[in-house]
Formats: structure tokens, sequence, C-alpha cells
């Protein structure tokens, strides 16, 4: 009877951990947010602490909650690149058109410095204050994208929200750049608003274990430089 019971029993354990997994995963997929809780997710499975790296934090994975909608994924940054592109309110084939309110927020959030693609172009900010691109390439453009694209369609994301997005766009465009910036500003506890995006919501704990010197404050928080000679 024992030698028959050991048996069984091992069977209901594999089954558990691979219905567990699956459910997990499934779970992650259906909320649209596995890029997110994929260190949580792999911490309930495996019973470790949460493990969330740099490399985590800098560069997405999976699809992002409005990733089947526009059929895009962090996993494809080419492709997803090109849609987001299209989206652009200045150059796109499928210009987002915005209300005068909504384009308020657009240059609000836009004008933001070092949330734009400074790497390729030289660029300071998305746009002017007039809300024209400020720059004409397509990392500006897929950026500008999801941006004029959260406003219209998730206009109860706050603007830090959105910068986040922004910001994790930007470091898949831009990823040695941004994960050099990251481990320069971990140590010196001065931090731009790009990288303040991608590690919002942290708690400090966390922070910490990435090096972090200093706290790290909201986006929109962050000073932004007084403008510089005249148009």
């Amino acid at each position: 009877m024992k030698k028959r019971i050991l048996p069984i029993l091992t069977l209901i354990a594999a089954l558990t951990i691979g219905v567990n997994q699956y459910l997990l995963t499934t779970v992650s997929h259906a909320l649209g947010v596995k890029s997110e809780l994929a260190p949580l997710l792999r911490f309930v499975n495996a019973g470790n602490a949460r493990g969330g790296t740099l490399e985590d934090i800098v560069w997405s994975k999976g699809m992002p909650f409005y990733g089947q909608e526009l059929a895009v994924t962090y996993d494809d940054v080419i492709g997803s690149l090109t849609k987001l592109a299209a989206l652009d309110p200045t150059y796109g084939s499928q210009k987002i058109i915005l209300t005068d309110e909504q384009k308020t927020r657009y240059v609000k959030i836009g004008m933001t410095h070092k949330m734009t693609c400074e790497f390729c172009c030289g660029a300071t900010t998305l746009v002017f204050a007039n809300g024209e691109a400020a720059c004409g390439c397509q990392h500006s453009q897929a950026m500008r994208g999801i941006l004029a694209y959260m406003i219209q369609k998730y206009p109860q994301k706050s603007d830090d929200e959105m910068m986040r997005e922004v910001a994790r766009w930007k470091a898949l465009f831009f990823p040695n750049q941004m994960m050099a910036r990251a481990q320069e500003q971990l140590a010196s506890g001065t931090y731009t608003p790009d990288f303040a995006a991608l590690v919002l919501g942290l708690d400090e704990k966390t922070l910490k274990k990435l090096g972090a010197q200093g706290a790290v404050t909201a986006p929109s928080s962050i000073p932004q430089p007084e403008m510089v000679g005249g148009c």
C-alpha cells in the first residue's frame, strides 16, 4: 500500500506545481501586465525574494496593458517602433488628433527635459511649446505616438504614469545608453525624469537593492532647466 501511495503523492505534487505555474502565467497575460509582475510571479512560484534586477527595471518585457489594442509588445522593439511612430500627431501616417485640452497636457508632458531621443538627435524635449515635434526621428515619433495615445485613451492615468510608459520605450530604443544612465544616476543620487519614471512606484528597499544613493522623486517633480536663448 505504501509503495502505491508514494508515486501518487509525487504525481499530485508535480501536477500542483504545473497548474500553479500555468495559472500565474495565464493571469499575468490576461491582465496585460506581464512585464511588471514577472519578478513577483517568479517570487511566488519559487519561494524566493523578489529579485528585480536593474535589467528588469530598465528593459521591460512582455506586453503592456494596451498591447493588444495596438498590436505592440516590449519583446518586438522594431515592429512596435513602427506602429507607435504611425500615431505621432505631427508625422504619423495614422496621426492622433488631440483636443485643445488634451494638447495642453501633451505639451506639458512632452516638454519634460530628457523625456526624448537626445541620444540620437540631441533634442532635449519631444515637442516645442506650440506642440510641434522637436525632432523628426522615428524614436521621437514613437514616443510622441504613445504619449498622445495614452492621453486620448487613458486620460485617468497620471502624468507620471504616462512618462513611465514613454520612458519604457525610450529604454528599449536606447538600451545601452539608458542602462549606463541608470547606473550613473543610482551611484550619484541625482536623477533625470526618464530614469525616475522607470523606477516609479518602487519601494525604498527595492531601490536600495538596485544601489540607489538617494531618494528618487516622481519625474514630474524634478526641476526643469530654464530655457536658454531665443527663437
